[in-house]
């Protein structure tokens, strides 16, 4: 049985997503960027994961808190600081 959404419940839903930008410290090179972005991409609510190497921040959107975000990265050996929602 197929189950309808309507256009309500989807703006509901659209609405618990944010975006979260991430300062990430320790990464070193391009193999950390891959860990740091798939360990975030583990965290359930976690739409995307993207890192700028360069500026050392992560951008996640999903429906995760900072403290999600930041516990995922800080079980490497990378220190996680978190800027506001953007």
């Amino acid at each position: 049985m197929e189950q309808s959404i309507s256009n309500k419940e989807k703006s509901v839903v659209q609405c618990e997503l944010s975006q979260h930008q991430l300062l990430i410290e320790g990464a070193g090179c391009a193999s950390c960027v891959g860990k740091i972005e798939n360990a975030l991409k583990q965290v359930p609510g976690v739409q995307q994961a993207t890192m700028n190497f360069a500026q050392r921040m992560v951008e996640v959107s999903g429906s995760v808190t900072d403290t999600q975000l930041i516990n995922a990265v800080g079980c490497g050996s990378f220190l996680t600081t978190s800027n506001y929602p953007i």
